[in-house]
């Protein structure tokens, strides 16, 4: 009989952000895979965790994949965490998924461990509704980019992506180019961190605010909906950061 995959969510930014579960869960299983095995190990080390640890990231060729599934052959206890925040959300942990279920059937024990995730938490300081939201993940690099700013465009709900800090600039551009400088939008930076930093405003001024300054940190962008831009005329305007 396979053993348990463990998709655990670890923290985004805070380590004090890690569940109980998360924390007994890593403590309890035989090997733990990560995205980024520089990031978990200040996680391991923060609560005293030591197990084998092992990288499974986006280029992880089949030898990575087939370590993991044999570990599950022979009834182990396996976890899965990202680089940050909730599993299988803009990193390769559908491929683990995929690869156990076509492995070991349907009924293979893949277990979810909830906890922090950059979608939720920016969502939470929405000043619109989130009943219903897309979440874009990360613009393309290259191929494919013009038609992502397109989706972006023609979504009508309240929608969510993420960046990274070399490309912000240029993401902020064309976002200002696909949806008009009057699009109000939210945008995280470094969330939960000790330099967190939250702007709120029009695509202008905080393009404006962030050309002004060097890019650092991960950056969480909430583009509210475009049906909403008529009621904020009509209140008293946010200041662009929160």
């Amino acid at each position: 009989m396979p053993g348990k995959l463990f998709m655990v969510a670890t923290p985004i930014g805070n380590l004090e952000d890690a569940t109980f579960r998360a924390i007994r869960t890593l403590k309890d299983v035989d090997a733990i895979f990560s995205e980024d095995t520089r990031v978990t190990r200040k996680l391991l080390a923060r609560y005293d965790i030591h197990k084998p640890l092992f990288p499974y990231y986006q280029h992880s060729g089949p030898k990575a994949l087939e370590r993991l599934l044999t570990m599950l052959r022979e009834g182990m206890q396996v976890a899965y965490v990202s680089c940050a925040g909730t599993p299988a959300v803009s990193d390769p942990g559908p491929r683990l998924i995929a690869a156990a279920v076509k492995e070991f059937g349907p009924d293979i024990a893949i277990v979810p461990i909830p906890g922090s995730s950059a979608v939720t938490a920016i969502a939470s300081l929405a000043p619109v509704s989130m009943d219903e939201f897309h979440f874009f993940g990360y613009p393309p690099q290259k191929k494919g980019r013009k038609m992502y700013f397109q989706d972006v465009a023609e979504n009508s709900y309240p929608g969510i992506l993420f960046e990274s800090p070399h490309r912000i600039k240029k993401t902020i551009a064309e976002l200002l180019a696909a949806l008009g400088v009057e699009r109000r939008v939210v945008v995280g930076r470094e969330l939960t961190k000790k330099f967190e930093e939250v702007m709120r405003g029009t695509l202008q001024e905080v393009a404006d605010r962030i050309g002004r300054e060097k890019p650092r940190g991960e950056y969480v962008i909430l583009i509210e909906p475009q049906n909403i831009r008529a009621s904020h005329k009509n209140t008293t305007q946010e200041s662009v950061y929160a």
